[in-house]
């Protein structure tokens, strides 16, 4: 009896050493769920610095809100050139035109109606059409005239070019201020048969100023331009009689004022058909048929063209 609680003893005392040691975890046991650590508190979103919209007010940043910033403005666009399109313009011209009567002694002679030229070119320096140059060249061909044994003969042409600079453009019209220089010649010559020889040759440089606008609606357009130039005359005189021959030559101040007016359609994208009038002044010339005086010569013309622009 005795020998038998002695074994159950050892049995208990046995197993109250294995509980006491570590139980060995096998590879093939699948741990359970670790032990929930505490929470850690996150902040929230920072909100932006005010004002917290572009052009909101300043106040309480919303959590609550998504805030959009507004849309950013549009570039401006660049304001188109003033005027007719094209940055280089060439315009080319036929003339019929005519100058003032001669007085050869006892005599009023004028060769007439006669045909000439007239060119146009020029060049905007920068893209929004501001700044500029331009140049233009007016001949009136070669008349002549014969009557009562004198022979009277006579030419013109005219040049200039000019700085040009915008001053005022609107939505149907510009204006243009001009600055430059312009040649102009006059050349004439009477021949008496028997009796006297006259030969003038006036040539003018100077400087000038003057305006240039046009305006349009559509198609069409209308464009005027007026100078006055300031300068010198050279005028160089031969005259030869039965008696004597003299050559003289000579300088004085002298003023050429000029004007033209067009009015013209579009024609296709880059051309521009034209009608207009011209008219090139010139003072204290010295005329073949009284070379010993002054007087004010002129040449004039009615004009059909066309212009080209790119």
């Amino acid at each position: 009896m005795r020998t038998r609680w002695l074994a159950v003893c050892a049995v208990l005392i046995a197993a109250g050493q294995a509980a006491a040691q570590p139980r060995a975890i096998s590879v093939f046991e699948t741990p359970g769920p670790p032990a929930e650590l505490p929470l850690l508190p996150v902040p929230g979103p920072t909100p932006p610095p005010p004002p917290y919209a572009p052009g909101g007010p300043v106040g309480q940043y919303e959590h609550d809100y998504l805030y959009i910033p507004e849309r950013a403005p549009e570039p401006e666009q660049p304001d188109a050139p003033c005027g007719p399109p094209g940055r280089f313009w060439f315009a080319a011209a036929l003339a019929l035109g005519n100058t003032p009567t001669a007085h050869p002694p006892g005599l009023r002679m004028n060769p007439g109606t006669r045909a000439g030229l007239i060119l146009n070119g020029g060049l905007w320096l920068d893209p929004m059409h501001t700044v500029g140059v331009d140049a233009g060249y007016f001949y009136l061909g070669r008349g002549e005239v014969a009557g009562f044994g004198t022979e009277y003969t006579a030419r013109f042409d005219t040049a200039d070019v000019n700085y040009r600079h915008r001053l005022i453009c609107g939505d149907v019209f510009r204006l243009d201020g001009l600055a430059g220089y312009r040649y102009g010649q006059v050349e004439e010559h009477v021949h008496a048969f028997g009796r006297r020889d006259s030969n003038t040759l006036n040539q003018f440089h100077g400087g000038q100023i003057g305006l240039t606008g046009e305006a349009w609606a559509g198609a069409w357009f209308v464009a005027a331009t007026g100078t006055t130039a300031f300068g010198v005359l050279y005028a160089d005189t031969s005259v030869v009689t039965l008696r004597r021959a003299v050559a003289c030559e000579e300088s004085r101040y002298a003023v050429m004022p000029a004007t033209s007016a067009r009015l013209g359609r579009a024609v296709g994208e880059h051309g521009r058909a034209f009608v207009g009038y011209q008219f090139v002044g010139m003072t204290r010339v010295t005329r073949a048929s009284e070379p010993d005086d002054q007087s004010h010569f002129w040449a004039q013309g009615l004009t059909l063209g066309l212009e080209l622009r790119y």
